[in-house]
């Protein structure tokens, strides 16, 4: 009867922490509906030249967090860093303005194509499962951002 009852109460206790782990959930989720509608009553407000300079502040930022420069970015040179901090840019160029992929490929000298590129690359590997790598990335340049 006793080892019925600790097999009753650990049954409990997890039913429990389920619980909370649901509704920690639900938290999280408002708390990130609430800062997308945060960003994006921040772009609203913006008109295009001034949603084009938020992407060049952002630019910088991403530079300085991947530690290359500026001019790196916007060169044609192709290593890892750089080109991850590109993409990077253009991701978060789209996610946090309304410029279309044309302007994000004028605004970055690339075409238009390369910017759709960009943006498919970084979300493909958001759903690694074995590497979270961009995830943390992702996540510390919204902090920055």
């Amino acid at each position: 009867m006793r080892e019925v009852h600790k097999t009753y109460m650990a049954e409990l206790e997890i039913e429990v922490l389920r619980d909370k782990n649901k509704e920690l959930k639900k938290e999280i989720n408002k708390l990130k509906d609430l800062l997308d509608q945060h960003l994006n009553i921040k772009t609203i407000r913006m008109d295009k030249e001034q949603q084009k300079e938020y992407a060049v502040e952002m630019a910088e930022k991403i530079c300085n967090y991947y530690q290359i420069k500026y001019g790196q970015l916007m060169s044609k040179y192709r290593g890892e860093e750089v080109t991850l901090a590109r993409q990077m840019t253009m991701y978060f160029t789209k996610q946090k303005t309304e410029l279309n992929g044309e302007e994000i490929a004028k605004l970055f000298n690339r075409d238009r194509t390369t910017v759709l590129h960009s943006i498919s690359k970084i979300r493909g590997q958001l759903t690694n499962k074995f590497d979270d790598t961009i995830k943390n990335d992702i996540f510390n340049l919204n902090v920055l951002l």
